[in-house]
């Protein structure tokens, strides 16, 4: 190998290990936690609206050439479909080598209940790995192999991911740089041992509510690229009133970061700030990292759409209440599926006829409200049903084996307290038709 390719191969390690003292060649990045999106791109269009975030940092500051890495990313959902679509570019500059890409986005989001969802996502481009041999000084001024040459490649780019979410939580995995592209500056076609290495990450958040101003989310993530020491993240974020954020961050082998940011109170714009305090052994010529970071929001693709919106909210009418039930049958001493089961098999409820047609015109000319109507009728069902379980509980005392046995003397007043909440089931059933 020739003196010209010797040096073209050392140019090329030096871009694939400037970005980070873990030989990581992927940027790495503190405000992760809020643009998730530059990592995996399953987590394209899995907000409401489309989201343009702007991210730099300055790595090492105090250290001569360090890295400084800047990226545009802009992502949104479908207005009907369930998928997302966005794009990013960005540029990771090292003294003379830089690396510049560009890269489009695509998830299709599925469904695993009313409040959680898995988007599984993919991701291409390309991208431009350039040494500047203006800016490099040689010990041999006379050797002209590298002076006053621009040395450039370009290579394909492609990832995947997926990720799991809901308004708490957020479990996700993507591997970035899949193809592991070589990278060589070579004129006659040499080989080289220089490639793209595929990352893997994997990250993980939860929201916990305090109360209704404060809001607590510790966050978690690791980065591996063989043959490195996986990098591990450990965040702890505090959110007051949606709007102010104050956190810390701990990376292994690098350094312990300060977050804070603010939103605005209509959630359009997120201005955010990280300080890392270097705790590897560049801390000695290091004064640390900065990070900007600037969000918006725009286009509030999915709330536009009525009739979505009009399926969520009855979805969400009927999750409260399901929980307002649940809470209920705590309260009154805790019922159980089994018990209730019971009552609808001795009050025949399963060969009931629940037609409602007839009453439909006569409940619209109700002059309460539906909703105060469906609350005072599932009242009058919590307290029908802790009757029953209260005349169950007498029966078993006094050693009938059911309040049905035809020796209890309160059978008939059993019996009547089941046909009354078959009366109320039917009346449930009117009122949860008339609010479709």
């Amino acid at each position: 190998m020739n003196l010209k390719n010797i040096k073209q191969q050392l140019f090329t390690l030096l871009i694939l290990g400037s970005v980070s003292v873990s030989a990581q060649q992927t940027p790495i990045f503190s405000q992760y936690i809020l643009n998730k999106y530059v990592f995996n791109p399953a987590v394209t269009g899995t907000e409401d609206h489309f989201t343009a975030t702007a991210n730099y940092r300055y790595q090492w500051q105090g250290v001569t050439d360090a890295p400084r890495t800047y990226i545009l990313s802009v992502h949104g959902p479908h207005k009907f479909k369930n998928y997302g679509i966005g794009g990013a570019l960005y540029t990771d500059v090292t003294g003379p080598t830089s690396k510049t890409g560009a890269y489009l986005s695509y998830a299709y989001h599925l469904k695993v209940n009313h409040s959680q969802k898995v988007s599984l996502g993919i991701s291409g481009g390309i991208m431009q790995y350039r040494v500047d041999g203006t800016k490099i000084t040689l010990k041999d001024p006379g050797d002209l192999v590298l002076t006053n040459s621009l040395l450039t490649k370009f290579v394909p780019d492609f990832g995947f991911g997926a990720y799991w979410y809901s308004d708490q939580f957020y479990v996700g995995v993507s591997v970035p740089q899949f193809i592991q592209a070589r990278i060589d500056f070579s004129d006659d076609g040499a080989q080289t041992l220089s490639k793209l290495k595929s990352h893997i990450y994997l990250n993980a958040g939860y929201t916990f509510e305090i109360n209704k101003d404060f809001d607590i989310e510790p966050s978690f993530m690791m980065r591996y690229a063989y043959p490195a020491i996986p990098q591990v993240d450990l965040g702890l974020r505090a959110i007051y009133q949606n709007q102010f954020y104050l956190g810390t961050l701990y990376r292994t082998q690098d350094a312990v970061s300060i977050l804070a940011g603010y939103q605005t109170a209509d959630e359009k714009f997120m201005f955010g700030y990280s300080y890392d305090l270097t705790t590897s052994n560049l801390d000695l010529f290091s004064n640390g990292s900065h990070e900007f970071m600037v969000k918006a929001k725009f286009g509030n693709i999915k709330s536009k759409s009525k009739k979505r919106k009009r399926k969520l909210s009855k979805m969400e009418r009927l999750e409260q209440k399901f929980k307002e039930l649940v809470e209920a049958e705590k309260e009154l001493g805790g019922g159980t599926l089994k018990k209730d089961k019971e009552e609808t098999e001795e009050g025949g409820m399963e060969n009931y006829d629940d037609t409602v047609k007839d009453q439909i015109e006569e409940n619209k000319t109700d002059e309460k409200p539906l909703q105060q109507q469906l609350i005072e009728v599932e009242q009058e069902d919590r307290e029908l049903r802790a009757k029953v379980r209260s005349l169950r509980d007498e029966a078993e005392a006094a050693g009938y084996s059911s309040p049905n046995d035809s020796g209890f003397p309160k059978r008939q007043e059993y019996l009547d307290t089941l046909d009354k909440i078959k009366g109320v089931y039917k009346k449930k059933k009117e009122l949860d038709s008339l609010l479709d």
